[in-house]
């Protein structure tokens, strides 16, 4: 595993954003704008390798601090939080986003992996709430990871066949 540099253009990263998004999944074009985008102008990414040198995950983890994140640009998610958290919503957040896991590992606990390096880099770096979406499907392997989920369903901009996702959030510290 290795973190990129905010900013840094990472062929294999789009590549595999495209396959996804676009051939998987098939909410885009195979060559959609969206496989890079503003966000990662600021945003570093996880990027897990296998033994022969191929990109086999990703993730996208963006400080609030240094943009806005693509969570708090789609949805107000913070002013749905318990009011015990209110306080909490003011102080650094950061969103994990963007997590891809080649088809041949899913179920090999890489997603859980991941996880922990992002929510290490949070708590290393003084973020107090990890905010993300997912669509419902996903929602059992988040919750596992002691995400919180909101009731405010949205759909993506960014995505022309957008699926519904939901926000959630975890205190980091």
């Amino acid at each position: 595993m290795r973190w990129s540099a905010p900013g840094e253009e990472v062929p294999e990263l789009v590549a595999q954003r495209r396959a996804i998004y676009g051939g998987e999944l098939g909410w885009v074009d195979a060559d959609a704008d969206v496989a890079w985008d503003a966000y990662d102008q600021y945003s570093s990414a996880l990027l897990v390798y296998d033994d022969a040198g191929a990109l086999v995950a990703s993730g996208r983890f963006t400080d609030e601090r240094d943009g806005a994140s693509e969570l708090s640009d789609l949805v107000d998610w913070r002013a749905a939080l318990p009011a015990e958290l209110r306080d909490a919503a003011r102080a650094p957040s950061a969103e994990w986003s963007r997590v891809m896991v080649a088809p041949a590992l899913r179920g090999s606990g890489m997603f859980r992996r991941m996880y922990e390096a992002v929510r290490a880099r949070a708590r290393d770096g003084g973020v107090v709430l990890l905010s993300g979406a997912s669509v419902a499907e996903l929602r059992p392997r988040y919750e596992r990871l002691g995400f919180h989920y909101l009731p405010l369903p949205f759909r993506s901009s960014f995505f022309a066949a957008s699926p519904v996702y939901y926000p959630a959030y975890q205190r980091i510290a």
